[in-house]
């Protein structure tokens, strides 16, 4: 089983009015800070671990809280739900359910909300949702922990299962303190589920094969805080290792010391870190702002044509940390790439601080794919190309041109003579200059200017309408350089900043800074 929709949140804290639909493998909560992305899991965790919600959950405590979700499950699933399935409900391995609370002193109360028939509290706890939080978590749990908290026969029993299998949990968990922690509460929550049921059977699904499954619905706040981005990709992906039932060591301590051949999982994850992020846009869910209160996107409900949806998910490694962004700023290749950041440094404007991504596109055309990526995800993208594209996309809105042919050439109309040369000696790419100012300059020593350009004292009338005469070759010599740090030196150099570019910052900023800001404290 697993949660696949909130249809319709009233008076739960900020998220009021709110759908979702969920992957039911796994899910990343992402948006900026206070949004309601612990909000979401907190909700989860009382509707399917606690037995109400507390005053403070209410928006209006006069009101109560409903809340309307659906759980998906398999035929072999059914029996865990018993009665509470009715033919009235059409949705085959679906249940829709109703979730109400008058009051902060009274209980959750479940109904079908197909038949309304009352379902009971022990059944929807079925799913086994287990919520970790490692900003709220004091310290780690360990066995030692356990022992103190009236648990000595369990970690007596598990102790000794693990030295007698020869089973490292550290190993087992990758060795990652995080996920240690993890798998020592999915063990104490199994193992208090075992204490607290006579028969711990009508909880496992049992398939045709004898194979016995837990359901079980993991939920993760932050599990990258204190981990370097290789210990955060390493961490997830050992997390869903155990969830998918690919880690033997802990296939095998489930089975040995609780009977179970493995967990029929989901996963929710709210993070703010892009190396945590699966490389499946699909598994996102976007929580932001809006002028209309907060609002959500889900990833698993977006639908591309096949042929983008390859794309985006080839591609998506290449610009995940994009889906943390306000807005975005989209542009062909990599010297573009470099130049941005120094064109909006010079305009006194910190891309960072303003939450403004820059996506490099690889070529222009994939850049309907990508703005409909983000405008699907409520994300203010504007794409910036060389302006022979303009024949192909120049009635989109969100698509901007070079004042020139291309980068390079709008660049190069910018720069004087002097900025140009500091550019190329730079890179050391002044020599081709030598042949022009030969012709230009009586007595010109090439090699003293070609050893030292900037020190060489050229006269002015000889420079004033060389830009003219070199640009063809000048062009070329940028053009064969393309790369980011060559966009960087670009963009320092040159007398103006170019106007094409100056337009899409500041409207990548402007549209950001009209957004509605933090609605409170959650």
């Amino acid at each position: 089983m697993y949660i696949k929709k909130i249809v319709k949140i009233e008076n739960f804290r900020n998220l009021t009015g709110l759908a979702f639909t969920f992957d039911d493998e796994v899910n990343f909560i992402v948006g900026e800070s206070n949004t309601g992305k612990t909000n979401l899991i907190e909700m989860l965790n009382k509707l399917f671990f606690t037995a109400s919600f507390e005053k403070s959950d209410f928006c209006d405590p006069a009101r109560p809280i409903r809340i309307t979700y659906t759980i998906g499950y398999e035929a072999i699933e059914k029996g865990l739900l018993k009665n509470s399935l009715k033919e009235a409900n059409n949705d085959q391995g679906q249940l829709m359910i109703k979730a109400v609370q008058e009051g902060p002193d009274q209980d959750i109360v479940y109904t079908n909300a197909s038949t309304n028939q009352v379902i009971a509290a022990e059944k929807v706890k079925r799913l086994n949702y287990l919520y970790h939080s490692a900003v709220k978590s004091a310290k780690e749990l360990s066995l030692s922990d356990l022992e103190a908290q009236s648990y000595k026969g369990f970690t007596r029993g598990l102790r000794a299962y693990l030295e007698e299998n020869d089973i490292d949990l550290h190993k087992v968990c990758d060795g990652i303190q995080f996920t240690v922690n993890i798998c020592i509460k999915i063990l104490k929550y199994i193992y208090d589920l075992k204490r607290e049921l006579a028969n711990m059977e009508q909880c496992l699904v049992k398939t045709p094969e004898g194979i016995c499954y837990l359901p079980f619905i993991l939920a993760l706040d932050e599990p990258e805080l204190h981990n370097h981005p290789y210990r955060q990709r390493a961490l997830i992906k050992s997390i869903i290792r155990i969830m998918n039932n690919k880690n033997k060591g802990f296939l095998k301590l489930l089975k040995g010391y609780f009977g179970i051949d493995g967990l029929n999982g989901q996963i929710f994850v709210v993070t703010h870190s892009p190396n945590i992020l699966l490389n499946n846009y699909k598994q996102i869910v976007r929580v932001y702002r809006s002028a209309n209160g907060v609002k959500a996107v889900s990833g698993s409900r977006l639908r591309f044509a096949m042929d983008t949806h390859k794309h985006l998910v080839r591609s998506f490694i290449y610009f995940k940390e994009a889906m943390f962004s306000n807005a975005i700023i989209l542009v062909e290749g990599d010297t573009e790439f470099g130049a941005v950041p120094v064109f909006a440094r010079r305009l006194g404007i910190d891309l960072d601080k303003e939450g403004v991504g820059l996506v490099k596109l690889d070529g222009a055309d994939g850049v309907l794919r990508y703005l409909s990526l983000f405008n699907a995800f409520k994300i203010d993208a504007i794409a910036i190309l060389d302006r022979d594209k303009k024949s192909s996309y120049g009635d989109r809105k969100e698509i901007y041109f070079t004042r020139g042919r291309d980068f390079e050439e709008e660049l190069y109309d910018l720069f004087s003579f002097r900025q140009l040369l500091k550019y190329l000696a730079t890179i050391n790419r002044h020599s081709f200059l030598s042949y022009y100012l030969g012709m230009a300059i009586k007595g010109f020593n090439s090699d003293a200017f070609t050893d030292a350009p900037l020190e060489y004292k050229l006269p002015d009338h000889a420079t004033k309408n060389i830009m003219a005469i070199i640009k063809k070759a000048a062009l070329e010599e940028l053009r064969d350089n393309k790369n980011v740090i060559n966009g960087a030196l670009m963009a320092t150099y040159v007398d103006q900043l170019p106007k094409s570019f100056v337009e899409v910052i500041t409207r990548a900023v402007n549209k950001h800074r009209s957004q509605p800001g933090p609605g409170g404290d959650y």
